[in-house]
């Protein structure tokens, strides 16, 4: 479908927008940290939870009877920016290395481009298994990278690879809300 006038392509971003805010703002809950540089809203069907490490934010989705989860983890970086993110680009293989060590079956199977707040950032996607006390379990993770203000951010979000698409549309929601401080 071709737009052809601006008017309507400006009603339609701002109809998309205003629906998305709504969508999120009614059952919402937010959490900022000045000193950690960003604020987040999430939805009522999310609560927060305890991590095996300290991210910054670490949700679960309630109602989810399988293991869905949002980190989002924040810290100093004094490296090249431009140098890290174009290492994330030529080789995402080496971050996946990282899920390898505790997965051995790790899989790449997505990486891009993305943007967190207007700032650029990379997303790299992988699926391992995950042995839990009754059974394993194939998961799918999504890992976004972005620098700012001379800090690392990496929102992770796993769920198993069965559920993965249908929550993302909410992942995506409170993504949108994400704002740097």
């Amino acid at each position: 479908m071709k737009i052809k006038s601006k008017p309507a392509c400006i009603f339609l971003l701002v109809f998309s927008s205003l629906f998305q805010q709504s969508a999120l703002s009614s059952e919402a809950k937010k959490y900022s940290n000045d000193h950690l540089g960003f604020e987040v809203s999430y939805l009522d069907k999310w609560e927060t939870a305890s991590a095996p490490s300290n991210p910054a934010l670490f949700i679960k989705r309630e109602s989810s009877v399988d293991p869905v989860t949002l980190l989002i983890a924040v810290a100093n970086f004094t490296g090249n920016k431009k140098q890290l993110m174009q290492e994330l680009r030529d080789k995402p293989e080496l971050f996946a290395t990282k899920f390898k060590r505790k997965f051995p079956d790790t899989e790449l199977v997505g990486h891009r481009n993305a943007n967190l707040a207007g700032v650029p950032a990379y997303v790299i996607n992988v699926k391992f298994t995950a042995e839990t006390p009754s059974d394993n379990i194939v998961l799918r993770s999504m890992s976004l990278i972005c620098i700012q203000n001379k800090k690392l951010y990496l929102i992770q979000f796993e769920a198993p690879q069965s559920v993965f698409e249908n929550i993302l549309a909410e992942v995506q929601l409170i993504l949108a809300t994400f704002r740097f401080l």
